[in-house]
Parts: structure tokens; C-alpha cells; sequence
């Protein structure tokens, strides 16, 4: 059950939330899902089908890729809301600039 849920940010373009279920268990997430499809998240949530990651119970969650792989996210929550916002960030600024050339 989800205790709690934060929206970091919210338009037409972006989704960002904090996923809080316990005070272990988190997921943070990005979601394009209505633009692209995707959707990115990293959480720690113990799925028996993702033990094969280094970094079990953490992982990281590439929805439209269908991919699942380590997660380096800091443990400091603080740190890993800034990692997870510049990661976000890194995407926006990547599509921004394929589109730029795109229509250039």
C-alpha cells in the first residue's frame, strides 16, 4: 500500500513523483508515457523476478525499453531526489536537442 505520493512536477511534457510505501521502501519516477511511451524509475521494492541485479533490492526501470538494471541511487533521500531531478533533467535537455536538429 502507498503511503504517500509527492508530484515534484507536473505539465504536459513532465511527470515526476515519490513514491513513498514505508519508511524503506520508495520508488521515484519519471513518466513520458504519454508523449513516448516511457517511463523511467528507480525503486527498491524486492521483486523476486529482478534478484539478478547487482544492486538488489534497488533498481532502476526503463518501462518502454522494457529493461530493468542497477540502481546507484544515493541512499541519502536528499541525494537521491538530485541525482534522480539531474537525471531527468539530462533527458529533457537530450530531447530537446534531438528535436532542435530534427527541425533544423
Amino acid at each position: 500500500m502507498v503511503t504517500h505520493i509527492t508530484t515534484f512536477g507536473y505539465t504536459q511534457e513532465l511527470v515526476i513523483l515519490l513514491i513513498v510505501v514505508s519508511s524503506t521502501c520508495y520508488g521515484l519516477h519519471y513518466e513520458r508515457r504519454h508523449i513516448d511511451g516511457t517511463v523511467y524509475r528507480h525503486n527498491n521494492a524486492p521483486h523476486k523476478k529482478h534478484q539478478h541485479v547487482k544492486t538488489f533490492p534497488k533498481h532502476f526501470r526503463r518501462v518502454g525499453e522494457d529493461r530493468v538494471e542497477e540502481s546507484y541511487l544515493p541512499e541519502d533521500p536528499i541525494e537521491a531526489i538530485e541525482y534522480f531531478l539531474r537525471f531527468t533533467l539530462s533527458l529533457i535537455r537530450a530531447k530537446q536537442r534531438l528535436l532542435y536538429q530534427l527541425t533544423n
